[in-house]
């Protein structure tokens, strides 16, 4: 069709991550990075342009290009209204008030209600726990320790505030270690 988005836009997702996962598998690493760029640009929606954000990204670490992955993921977050510090600096700067939160909301509830949480329904909450997935790596590549730790208190908090997901460990074990 002319216009696929709008026509099918969630088929119209699935084929353009499908042809640039086909495309990177193939070796074709550049073609497929250049196939995300343009479709990111193009899709009608922030969830879709996430949706190729994490494709992206996720080629990105495959390949060893962390800071670009990270960069990707922070566009993303910015697509769901969210924000990402750029700099250990900054990191640092959040650091310390986001987890004096997470701990005292933490140490109000027993272990019981943590683990019998309501499951996180909100497409954008688990879009946002996908992206924080994709940080916790890229900044531990990147030697960021100070934004994997923040990233961490992001998880949990997403957690405490719209329920468990399969990520949500991530969330919990990096901030315990």
């Amino acid at each position: 069709p002319p216009d696929p988005w709008r026509v099918d836009p969630e088929r119209s997702l699935l084929l353009y991550r499908n042809l640039a996962e086909a495309e990177y598998l193939s070796g074709r690493f550049d073609a497929a990075e250049r196939r995300l760029g343009a479709l990111i640009a193009s899709a009608p929606s922030a969830a879709a342009k996430v949706s190729l954000c994490l494709a992206q990204a996720e080629q990105m670490n495959l390949r060893g290009h962390f800071e670009g992955a990270f960069e990707v993921l922070c566009q993303a977050l910015a697509l769901l209204g969210r924000s990402f510090p750029d700099s250990e600096t900054a990191a640092g700067a959040c650091f310390v008030s986001e987890f004096a939160e997470i701990d005292a909301r933490l140490s109000a509830q027993s272990e019981q209600a943590l683990l019998h949480q309501t499951e996180m329904q909100a497409p954008e909450r688990l879009l946002e726990m996908q992206i924080h997935f994709g940080l916790a790596y890229a900044t531990y590549q990147t030697n960021r320790g100070v934004s994997y730790v923040l990233n961490a208190c992001r998880m949990v908090r997403l957690t405490l505030d719209h329920g468990l997901c399969d990520l949500s460990c991530i969330g919990y074990v990096t901030l315990c270690t």
